[in-house]
């Protein structure tokens, strides 16, 4: 039996594009905040913002903050990217883009101020809408009847009027049964042989073997290769930092002098962040595409919010390096071979646990 289509509820259509459109806005704007940050104008207002309560208490200059907000800038252009993706995916009735873009969409509300605030609280609102009793109930496949009103023949006569009750023989009060009374099942013979399943006596159907796509084998290699060699230049970078940390400094000073005024002791702090942070970041990849290669569905669209949110701050590190230029290529092709239909079709048709 084929299963029932489902028709998508309005509010689960309204609030998929209202995140699409809305995250697509504040990825356009973050990067217009990043080219920004440097202007004139920029710096005077970031000036005036910290001589006055409560920010003048803080402690910051000028280019201090404008490290910050760059960096808070970054963080919500790759949630906004991740939550344009998980918007395409609740459209499918994903249930598990639902709750992924439920919890993208609590950071981003707080660090969309960045870039406004305003797009990144609709985003918020579509996200909750996602759980209204209509979205709730096509995520779980309840196709609820509509009540239809009943509509009786022309001529009939309605109950208890005179015309129905005249139709009534006399000593009754209700009508007749319009229906045959139910047939009692026809007896069953002894001796009968019993009906066995479908294939009683017969070579029972050999188990279909699922054929892996290539573009899963690439995408997978892929991020593999890019993953590892990430993971590998940050262990190189955590093993130079505490004998050259001061080259290291210096070399960031030198590449942005909106680094000067931070001291020894913060930069190196943000630096072992940003270190472990990418390398389990790299880890968790490579983890998601060993599921992805098993064919769990989840773990396609985990990956490809991860490579899209990777490409991203590629992309915006590219202006001040050329580094990242090949992981940004990389990343939209893993995303691209992650979207294709062969990919989706290997992911979802994974048999399930007994």
């Amino acid at each position: 039996m084929s299963e029932t289509k489902l028709i998508r509820p309005g509010q689960v259509t309204l609030a998929g594009w209202m995140v699409m459109i809305g995250s697509a806005i504040v990825v356009l704007t973050c990067f217009d905040q990043v080219s920004g940050f440097q202007t004139m104008d920029s710096r005077e207002a970031i000036a005036k913002f910290l001589s006055e309560p409560p920010a003048e208490g803080l402690g910051l200059d000028v280019d201090g903050a404008i490290v910050i907000l760059r960096s808070m800038a970054m963080v919500t252009a790759g949630l906004a990217t991740a939550a344009l993706i998980l918007g395409w995916h609740v459209l499918h009735r994903h249930r598990a883009s639902r709750m992924a873009l439920t919890i993208v969409a609590v950071p981003l509300f707080f660090t969309g101020i960045v870039a406004g605030g305003f797009f990144s609280s609709v985003v918020a609102a579509a996200a909750l809408m996602l759980w209204s009793r209509p979205a709730r109930d096509w995520f779980d496949g309840v196709s609820r009847p509509i009540q239809q009103p009943v509509r009786r023949p022309s001529g009939a006569a309605e109950e208890g009027t005179p015309e129905a009750r005249s139709t009534l023989e006399p000593g009754t009060t209700s009508a007749p049964p319009t229906s045959p009374p139910p047939t009692s099942p026809p007896p069953v013979e002894l001796g009968a042989p019993p009906v066995g399943p479908p294939y009683a006596g017969l070579t029972p159907p050999l188990p279909v073997v699922r054929r892996r796509p290539d573009v899963v084998l690439w995408a997978c290699v892929l991020t593999w290769t890019f993953s590892a060699v990430t993971a590998l230049f940050m262990l190189i970078t955590a093993a130079l930092v505490p004998a050259k940390g001061h080259e290291v400094l210096a070399e960031a000073r030198r590449q942005n002098p909106d680094l000067a005024t931070m001291s020894d002791g913060l930069l190196l702090t943000m630096m072992w962040v940003i270190i472990a942070g990418l390398l389990l970041w790299a880890v968790a990849a490579m983890a998601l595409a060993w599921l992805v290669w098993s064919g769990h569905e989840w773990a396609r669209i985990t990956l490809i919010c991860s490579a899209a949110t990777a490409g991203v701050f590629a992309l915006i590190a590219v202006f001040t390096l050329v580094f990242p230029l090949p992981l940004m290529i990389a990343c939209g092709v893993v995303a691209r071979m992650l979207l294709t239909p062969d990919c989706a079709a290997w992911c979802r048709s994974r048999p399930a646990r007994p």
